[in-house]
């Protein structure tokens, strides 16, 4: 039996359902690695979510990302132009599919993106305690930009900002 087949594309608008179930699957699966928790989320309306990936799918300044692997959905990226850098957030693949290079897809994706863009850069962070993420990230170039910063208010969770130059 083969690799599983990895793909990433846009979200559609209509995907939100998808992106919902990722989105709080990734909280759940890793609550100390965002700087949102399931408990502010997981009650959020319908429209919610429908209007917040429809602006993302229709900003020519985002791109929501979804990773299939063998078509199933496994993970999500968001990759956002602000203040002239491209901005990567909410990278997570499901537990299933981790070590398959699922994770390297979305940053790719999220990386060539940034490269159509006016951007000089790539920024994210990643919480201290993520050491596959952080080796990730490392081995696409990117490096520690500036000091750990505190993840999310009320936590002591640590978060290092790294940067990649286009």
């Amino acid at each position: 039996m083969g690799e599983p087949a990895v793909t990433v594309t846009r979200f559609l608008a209509d995907q939100w359902p998808i992106y919902r179930a990722l989105r709080l699957a990734c909280l759940a699966d890793a609550p100390d690695a965002f700087g949102a928790t399931l408990a502010e989320q997981q009650d959020w309306p319908d429209m919610l979510w429908k209007m917040r990936l429809q602006a993302g799918v229709a900003s020519a300044d985002a791109c929501p990302l979804l990773a299939s692997c063998d078509g199933v959905p496994a993970g999500i990226a968001w990759a956002k132009l602000e203040d002239g850098d491209v901005h990567i957030y909410q990278v997570w693949v499901a537990p299933a599919c981790r070590g398959r290079g699922v994770a390297a897809a979305l940053l790719d994706a999220g990386i060539n993106w940034a490269r159509t863009t006016p951007a000089g850069g790539v920024h994210l962070s990643v919480a201290l305690s993520a050491a596959a993420a952080t080796r990730l990230y490392l081995r696409a170039g990117f490096r520690p930009h500036g000091p750990p910063h505190v993840l999310r208010a009320g936590t002591d969770l640590l978060s290092q900002p790294m940067y990649l130059p286009l």
